[in-house]
């Protein structure tokens, strides 16, 4: 890794006390090759960004950063408007409970046609495009396994993070995009009964 050349102001994030000791090494010293691009008020979404994104950390340059931040904005505002949608939309989550006990705190919805929904367990989205189209965001799912149920067999919702995948960003790496997490709206499907066929 390149040495530091610019100590960046001190910030209170705790998910970065969560990291393994190498990788708050790897933070700070993105933060400090970059942080005299951006405004103090940047600085904690800056390092918000380089802690959820850690793995390539090493590989910011000024260049990159100050697109990479107005991105996250963007991507950070968008999860926000989506969380707000009163009606079941895609990109939201869903805590679904099980017959057999189990239960998915983050379950997604991947898509909605009329009146039934595609929701995916133990699966990942990655946003495709930075608007929303139809009923919600564009992605695409990557594991887990989907199963098509009624919209209204949705009830109350509260609000939980979950963490997001824009692929449709500058490649550090490859399949590399931004990762960022977010409190978001979550409605409650309860298949206790088994009638709908979670597991």
């Amino acid at each position: 890794m390149n040495t530091a050349t610019t100590t960046p102001a001190k910030t209170a994030n705790p998910a970065k006390e969560t990291l393994p000791f190498y990788m708050i090494e790897a933070v700070d010293e993105a933060l400090a090759r970059v942080s005299s691009n951006f405004t103090p008020e940047q600085l904690p979404l800056l390092e918000e960004l380089i802690i959820a994104n850690v793995n390539w950390a090493e590989e910011f340059t000024k260049e990159f950063d100050t697109d990479l931040l107005a991105k996250y904005e963007k991507y950070s505002d968008l999860l926000a408007t989506l969380s707000t949608f009163d009606t079941p939309s895609v990109g939201q989550i869903i805590k679904v409970t099980c017959a057999n006990k189990k239960v998915f705190e983050k379950a997604l919805i991947t898509k909605i046609c009329g009146d039934h929904m595609t929701v995916c367990v133990r699966g990942g989205g990655f946003i495709l495009r930075e608007v929303f189209a139809g009923n919600g965001l564009v992605m695409n799912v990557c594991g887990g396994y989907s199963l098509t149920v009624p919209v209204s067999a949705l009830v109350d919702s509260d609000i939980h993070e979950k963490t997001y995948h824009f692929s449709g960003t500058h490649r550090v790496e490859p399949d590399c995009g931004i990762v960022i997490s977010r409190p978001m709206k979550r409605w409650s499907l309860d298949d206790s009964n088994n009638e709908l066929g979670f597991y």
